[in-house]
């Protein structure tokens, strides 16, 4: 009986060393789960950071452009006198209402 004993004694400090080294083992993998996580997160905000930037600095030479093209517009109308402008607008109205 006494080796029996002695015996279960034995498997059950052995299946708590097991255990602790599946904890500890456990508590490793989570670790550098976390980490690696916590890296990829940070490089994802990142590259966001850089893709909302190049976004943000496409629409602003986007609409320099747009401006431009409307200031280089305006200019070339101005240039037009009165009585060219009064012949494309009547030109203009016979298209859009018939005699």
């Amino acid at each position: 009986m006494a080796r029996v004993i002695s015996v279960e004694k034995e498997i059950q400090a052995r299946l708590e060393a097991e255990r602790a080294r599946s904890r500890e083992w456990l508590e490793g993998v989570k670790k550098e789960a976390e980490e690696g996580f916590s890296r990829e997160e940070g490089q994802t905000r990142e590259a966001f950071r850089k893709s909302a930037e190049q976004s943000r600095d496409e629409a602003v030479a986007r609409a320099g452009e747009i401006v431009k093209n409307a200031e280089e517009k305006a200019e070339r109308l101005l240039v037009l006198s009165d009585e060219t402008l009064k012949g494309i607008i009547m030109r203009w109205l016979h298209t859009i209402v018939p005699e």
